[in-house]
C-alpha cells in the first residue's frame, strides 16, 4: 500500500495501487525504534504508517496481477514543510504520476486519478489509513519473518471479519517498518494482486524542495461528513465514510472516495450519457460498477469484493 488515478486498463489500476500509498506519509526515521520483539501487530501497523510518511526512499518494485506484470520506479521526498512522491513505469506505455502530501498525484493530462489499485496497496498503507478505524473490521496477526530483496521482514496478515472487504499480508522491513511487499487475498486466500519490492535505499533527509505544480481544483479531505453537497448516503457498507470529495464545475462531475481505515472505494457522479459502462467489470484485483441512477451515471470502483460496491451504489441519493 505505499503508493489507491489516471489511466486506463492496467497501467490505470497500477498508477492507482501506488498513489495514495506511496504518498501518504508521517513518521521519522528517529522515531522507528530497532527493537521489535514486544510489538503487536497493531504496533507493526502504527509503525509502518508513519515510516511510510516520513522516510526518505527510493526504488524499484514490481505489480503482479495473474500473468500481468508492471515495472515501476518510485521516489519520495521530505522536507520539513513538503511531502511529495514521484512514480513512473520502466515498461509497457510510459507513465508518470507525481502527488504531494494532502493532494491526489497528477499526470498529464492534468486529471483526477482514481483511489484504487497501486495507490494502496504498493508500500503498505494509503495515506487514508486510520488504525483505529481499521481494527473494527480486520484482525491484525504477526506471522513469522520472511527474507524479501535481501532484507528480513515481518509479515503481517490481516484477516477482514466480514464479506465486504478483502484481506491482506504485509511483509514490513525489520529495520525501517517499511513494507516490501504486500498481498491482497481473497476470501479463500488466494493472491489477487501483489506487489514486491526488488530493491529499497533509504535516503538521507534534507530540507528544501521545489514545490510541485498541481492543477486548480483542490479536493478537501473531510473525516466523516461533507458540507454544501448534492448527495447523501444511506446505510453505507459497515465502516466505509467519506474521506474525500472533488468537484468539477465544468464537467459536472463529483468524485467521493470512502474509506474503512484501509480498504478504498472511489464514487463518480457525472451527467448521464448512452455510453460507458453498465454493470460490472473486473480489471486485475479491482472490480467496478457502472450504474443509471436518479438520471446520472454512477462508477463506482474499489479493490473491494463486488457486492460492496452494489450496497455503496444503493446507498447514494440526492439530497432532497
Amino acid at each position: 500500500m505505499l503508493i489507491k488515478y489516471l489511466l486506463d486498463g492496467k497501467m490505470q489500476q497500477i498508477m492507482h495501487r501506488l498513489l495514495y500509498g506511496l504518498l501518504g506519509i508521517f513518521s521519522s526515521f528517529l522515531c522507528i525504534s530497532p527493537t521489535y520483539a514486544n510489538m503487536t501487530a497493531g504496533d507493526w501497523l502504527r509503525a509502518m504508517h508513519h515510516a511510510v510518511h516520513h522516510l526518505q526512499y527510493t526504488g524499484r518494485f514490481v505489480y503482479q496481477v495473474g500473468s500481468d506484470m508492471e515495472v515501476m520506479q518510485m521516489q519520495h521526498e521530505r522536507s520539513a514543510e513538503q511531502e511529495f512522491a514521484h512514480l513512473h513505469s520502466l515498461n509497457g506505455t510510459p507513465h508518470e504520476i507525481v502527488r504531494r502530501k494532502g493532494q491526489p498525484g497528477t499526470a498529464p493530462p492534468h486529471q483526477p486519478i482514481p483511489i484504487s489499485g497501486i495507490q494502496k496497496h504498493t508500500l503498505g498503507l494509503n495515506c487514508l489509513f486510520k488504525y483505529q478505524q481499521m481494527a473494527l473490521y480486520y484482525r491484525p496477526r504477526l506471522k513469522d519473518q520472511h527474507r524479501v530483496a535481501g532484507r528480513m521482514t515481518q509479515i503481517i496478515e490481516i484477516e477482514p471479519k466480514d464479506k465486504l472487504r478483502f484481506g491482506q499480508r504485509l511483509y514490513l522491513d525489520l529495520e525501517t517498518k517499511l513494507p516490501l511487499r504486500s498481498i491482497l487475498l481473497s476470501p479463500d486466500g488466494e493472491t489477487l494482486a501483489q506487489t514486491l519490492f526488488v530493491d529499497l535505499q533509504i535516503k538521507p533527509a534534507t530540507a528544501n524542495k521545489q514545490p510541485i505544480h498541481h492543477p486548480s481544483g483542490k479536493p478537501t479531505l473531510l473525516d466523516h461528513t461533507i458540507t454544501n453537497q448534492r448527495w447523501q448516503f444511506h446505510q453505507l457498507p459497515a465502516g466505509f465514510t467519506i474521506q474525500l470529495h472533488h468537484y468539477q464545475p465544468v464537467a459536472d462531475r463529483e468524485h467521493f472516495v470512502f474509506s474503512d481505515g484501509l480498504s478504498v472505494i472511489s464514487l463518480y457522479i457525472e451527467p448521464w450519457l448512452k455510453t460507458g459502462l453498465k454493470g460490472y467489470s473486473k480489471k486485475g484485483a479491482t472490480w467496478v460498477l457502472g450504474v443509471h441512477k436518479h438520471n446520472r451515471r454512477i462508477t463506482l470502483l474499489g479493490e473491494v469484493p463486488r457486492v460492496t460496491l452494489q450496497y455503496m451504489a444503493d446507498a447514494i441519493h440526492p439530497v432532497q
